[in-house]
């Protein structure tokens, strides 16, 4: 049951260290998919990683590599979403937010800001980077140092100049809500 799928989910994590690539990328879809169960399996991963530093900085350099392969054009949504909900789920819990190195933060932030400019108008996954935008701005040591503000300032306003019907509704929300926690983040 719930405590096999723990077990097997630290079982891969421990096993990213040292991996061959392939094997490292395989680690990496198979702990995805446990993360996005709907069962109490589910974000399991992510808390797992919290009780080792190891673990956390392999899974977030898979996570990272596995979200830069599905770059627009080349995007499988089942995965890019997989791993938007892992850094969601990391920015998400001020208690985790902290989980990621630094540089682990500024790449992701490099992703996000390319995909929100690179992906077509009212593209679904527009929104799912808003969101992680969101968490990572707010609960992160971003505000510390605010990495790039200049350009996440550019590229919200830009979202927010296409409007709902550039960017979509769920977009548009998601934009919303950043703007409401951190709008006094992207001030200089």
């Amino acid at each position: 049951g719930e405590e096999a799928a723990r077990r097997a989910c630290g079982a891969v994590l421990d096993g990213l260290k040292g991996a061959q690539p392939g094997a490292f990328e395989a680690g990496g879809r198979a702990l995805l998919a446990l993360n996005n169960r709907e069962d109490a399996v589910g974000g399991a991963v992510v808390e797992l990683c919290r009780e080792d530093a190891t673990r956390t900085s392999s899974f977030v350099e898979v996570v990272l590599q596995i979200l830069n392969d599905n770059s627009f054009p080349n995007v499988d949504e089942a995965e890019c979403s997989g791993c938007l909900k892992v850094f969601k789920d990391i920015f998400g819990d001020p208690d985790t937010a902290d989980m990621m190195y630094t540089n682990d933060t500024n790449v992701l932030l490099e992703m996000v800001l390319r995909e929100l400019g690179d992906l077509p108008e009212k593209h679904a996954m527009r929104a799912r980077f808003v969101e992680v935008l969101h968490m990572l701005l707010l609960n992160s040591s971003w505000g510390e140092q605010r990495f790039r503000r200049e350009e996440v300032a550019k590229c919200v306003d830009m979202l927010m100049k296409m409007g709902e019907e550039g960017c979509g509704i769920q977009c548009q929300e998601a934009l919303e809500d950043l703007l409401k926690d951190c709008c006094f983040l992207l001030e200089e």
